[in-house]
């Protein structure tokens, strides 16, 4: 949450014009959080979740450099994997990092880890926020 913190305030500081609010991390809610409170409104999160994306963004979002993320769109979407190997090598652009250096995705070894699913959880923040929703 930290780093989503720190977007929102970089946000703030590079816009100054812009009147900028994001009420889930002003009530301290985690991602986590708000899909807990979905999931009991009985609404289903989109799919990406499930499958382990941390974001329901485009497939593949190219602003992506974790290879955690590039290895599970291999493993979920060989197709748009393999077309983004062949785009990023004809354009010269290494998607990724490796051991902190820029890498194309096609490096990332076979066998490394994927990102997992974000479990719901709830905390006491859910359930202030869901007394607030119904006050």
């Amino acid at each position: 949450m930290r780093a989503t913190r720190d977007r929102a305030e970089a946000l703030a500081e590079h816009y100054p014009e812009l009147t900028v609010r994001f009420p889930l991390i002003e009530r301290g809610l985690t991602k986590a959080a708000c899909l807990d409170m979905i999931g009991r409104a009985g609404i289903e999160p989109p799919l990406t979740y499930a499958l382990g994306f941390p974001n329901a963004n485009c497939l593949p979002c190219v602003k992506a450099t974790s290879p955690a993320y590039w290895a599970l769109v291999r493993r979920e979407f060989p197709e748009v994997f393999g077309r983004m190997v062949d785009l990023s090598r004809q354009m010269n652009v290494k998607l990724t990092r490796l051991k902190g250096a820029r890498a194309f995705i096609d490096e990332i070894p076979a066998d490394h880890p994927v990102s997992q699913p974000i479990a719901p959880e709830c905390d006491l923040l859910c359930s202030l926020v869901e007394q607030d929703m119904h006050a």
